[in-house]
């Protein structure tokens, strides 16, 4: 649903300003906001990418090979970009320069799930992994200080880790156990699927498990796979359902304060539109509204998680990179070879960003706000 750039552009008004100063009041030295993602062309290149709010491209950065999430240090200095599940590395690129620092490769018998996250104290970084051997679901740790030296790692407390966060308070970090075992000589293929149970833990910073949480039975082969958290703690989740193509069962939820998983209302028809397939979802700026996007079927639903209200949808082509705009309401959205978008919620309007074309390049799973 296309609308004047310039009208949309414009109703970010001061809030875009504000966002290109240093973050915290009278802060000095302080990076200004900016977005990333990665990016990958037909050859199999990898790159990662930091833009502004209006999509014109800063910096970018060679990768190995294709990426899928990135994560930036507490003083916003360093952004890792992961490889793509099964992927065996992790570039670490200074956010001023571009400039690769180092390149993190996985520990023996273990791969990346294009996923991880900072301590709060930028001293760890944290990844989701595999053991090869049994299957089980782990969390690296690096010591940031010292070359990003593996430290050890600690049980995800499930199979098929991917997507992480850390809860409000730094206290707790969210992992999204998608359940389905894999392994990288048969690739992608799923091994698991008639013993699969997906949840959503939390885990302690020492490691152990807080609290895991999983949806009824019959949603057993809803993979549980990205998530976002909210400023008051409400985790927002998507899933990627593995059963029956017909079943079409709702994909996106809520873990509430009060410990629940709460699948969110879809209407029927809306809900075909993601082809059981949910690629990312990222809140808004004020933390109320939940957007999650579905590649396979170029689809972008909108939720006001207080109300429990849908919203509506967008349309783009291979919409799956998601992340909070500036102002109340709106979102980044990356489209595979579509370039950039500036998302309304309440609407569904999409308008272009200028400097969004990537030439060969494209757009890959996710966006993060910096």
């Amino acid at each position: 649903m296309p609308i004047d750039r310039r009208s949309l552009i414009l109703s970010l008004g001061a809030a875009i300003g504000a966002s290109l100063l240093p973050r915290g009041a009278g802060a000095v030295g302080a990076p200004p906001r900016l977005f990333a993602g990665c990016l990958f062309d037909a050859d199999g290149g990898g790159r990662l990418a930091l833009f502004d709010p209006d999509g014109r491209q800063l910096v970018a950065s060679d990768l190995p090979a294709r990426g899928h999430d990135v994560a930036v240090s507490p003083d916003g200095r360093l952004v890792v970009a992961f490889a793509r599940r099964p992927g065996t590395w992790a570039a670490v690129i200074e956010r001023a320069s571009g400039r690769v620092l180092t390149t993190i490769l996985a520990a023996p018998e273990r791969h990346f799930y294009g996923h991880g996250v900072f301590s709060p104290d930028g001293r760890l970084l944290m990844a989701t992994e595999n053991d090869t051997r049994g299957g089980d679901g782990l969390v690296g740790l690096y010591d940031v200080a010292d070359g990003f030296r593996r430290l050890g790692e600690v049980p995800s407390c499930g199979v098929g880790p991917h997507d992480m966060a850390l809860m409000p308070g730094g206290e707790l970090v969210a992992v999204a156990n998608g359940g389905i075992r894999t392994h990288p000589e048969t690739g992608r293929d799923m091994l698991n699927l008639d013993a699969m149970r997906p949840n959503l833990a939390l885990l302690r910073r020492d490691g152990g498990l807080a609290d895991a949480f999983e949806l009824p039975e019959a949603f057993r082969l809803s993979s549980l796979r990205h998530i976002a958290v909210a400023p008051d703690g409400t985790v927002g989740f998507g899933c990627q359902y593995v059963g029956d193509p017909e079943a079409a069962p709702e994909l996106i939820g809520v873990l509430t304060r009060s410990g629940r998983l709460e699948l969110l209302p879809v209407p029927e028809d809306a809900n075909m539109l993601f082809e059981n397939y949910i690629g990312s979802v990222a809140f808004d700026a004020s933390g109320t509204i939940l957007a999650a996007a579905s590649p396979k079927g170029g689809a972008v639903g909108y939720w006001d998680v207080p109300g429990r209200r849908f919203l509506g949808m967008s349309r783009l082509t291979d919409a799956c990179g998601l992340a909070a705009a500036p102002a109340s309401g709106l979102f980044m959205l990356s489209g595979g070879a579509s370039g950039l978008r500036l998302a309304r919620a309440e609407t569904g309007d999409l308008a272009r960003l200028g400097g969004s074309d990537a030439g060969r390049w494209m757009w890959d799973n996710h966006l993060l706000t910096l």
